[in-house]
């Protein structure tokens, strides 16, 4: 609160050379100022300010194993559907008891010993996949750090990122 009533008031002074040495004796800086004296500050938060952030689309390839899947011959295929017809019809009876479950069982297990087998893998091959990403491109302005210095709360802006909770050395108007 006291920075913005230091920042309005200089809006208010008019002349630029009177607000400019306002603004140097109010406002800590990391260079010496006539007038000022050396202590420290206290990094309270840091934060990155961007600008000319644009996205644009990149195609991103890579290399992945993939599954290879060995069928079965249809011999093996007629012999699995038979052994599945059988054991199904065996459980269908047994569930049910009577001749519909026993046919139900023996159709489904058909089915599902005709396609045992088919998922088997038997090696792999590298393949190149590819995906379109967003990639956004933000430049680095300055970072945007509150200090406290001497009591008193500051915006301070620098080309480095000030570590929060850390001492930096600044210069304050006497």
């Amino acid at each position: 609160m006291k920075l913005f009533a230091k920042t309005v008031s200089l809006a208010f002074v008019g002349a630029l050379i009177a607000s400019q040495a306002m603004a140097q004796s109010d406002v800590p800086s990391f260079k010496w100022f006539e007038g000022s004296h050396k202590t420290t500050a206290r990094v309270l938060d840091t934060s990155p300010v961007y600008s000319g952030s644009q996205t644009r689309q990149k195609e991103v390839c890579e290399k992945v194993r993939v599954p290879i899947y060995g069928g079965v011959d249809q011999n093996q295929r007629t012999g699995n559907a038979l052994a599945g017809a059988v054991i199904g019809g065996i459980l269908g009876n047994m569930a049910a008891g009577n001749k519909a479950g026993t046919t139900a069982g023996a159709i489904l297990g058909a089915a599902a010993g005709a396609n045992a087998g088919n998922r088997e893998i038997v090696g792999y091959r590298l393949e190149t996949q590819c995906n379109v990403v967003d990639v956004v491109n933000d430049h680095l302005r300055y970072y945007k750090s509150r200090v406290r210095v001497e009591g008193d709360v500051y915006i301070v802006h620098t080309q480095h990122r000030l570590e929060p909770g850390s001492s930096v050395k600044m210069y304050v108007a006497n």
